[in-house]
């Protein structure tokens, strides 16, 4: 999966991968590599079936699995396990820059954002605070880089208005920033 979104272009949301624990969701194996799983089913006779699509390399993940990780594991031994201290190195990142992000919103809790003070943010913390005021009015939403970095430069020009998705506005007025959603009339 990393490795996939990491060839997409994906930021740094994307390559945190899944997360074994994810609300109501428990992922207790994601961790475990799959020989350890395939060496215990064997030693205690249990049972398992493989899949016969995943050796057809035609899928992308098969690909990744089965021609580029016997590569990878030429200048690594684990290499499943140097992608996991990236991701795990990547999640802490993430986790302290949104975590800033919603710090900076507490202090506008309704929506509207002051302008001065939004510019002062590091670009990244600057990023997250767009999309959690996109998410607050559209929850559903989903922002593109280019909508972020087309929203930050509107900001960073003084543009009053910036188009987004879904008939959503980023508007700069009177020294404040705020997302405005227009329903379609058709």
């Amino acid at each position: 999966t990393v490795l996939q979104r990491l060839f997409r272009g994906t930021g740094m949301k994307g390559m945190c991968a899944i997360p074994a624990v994810r609300e109501n969701v428990l992922r207790p194996m994601l961790y475990i590599p799959k020989k350890e799983i395939v060496d215990f089913l064997s030693k205690n006779q249990i049972p398992f079936v493989t899949d016969e699509t995943n050796f057809d390399s035609g899928y992308t993940r098969n690909y990744i699995r089965n021609e580029i990780f016997p590569l990878l594991e030429r200048l690594t031994d684990e290499p499943e396990e140097s992608i996991l201290r990236f991701v795990q190195n990547l999640r802490e990142d993430e986790e302290c820059l949104s975590s800033l992000a919603d710090e900076f919103l507490l202090r506008f809790p309704s929506g509207t954002v002051d302008t001065e003070q939004f510019l002062k943010l590091p670009k990244a913390v600057r990023s997250r605070v767009l999309v959690s005021l996109v998410k607050k009015v559209a929850p559903d939403a989903m922002l593109e880089r280019m909508h972020i970095q087309g929203a930050l430069s509107a900001i960073e020009e003084g543009k009053r208005r910036y188009s987004l998705v879904c008939d959503l506005t980023l508007n700069c007025e009177k020294g404040y920033i705020y997302i405005d959603w227009q329903k379609s009339l058709f």
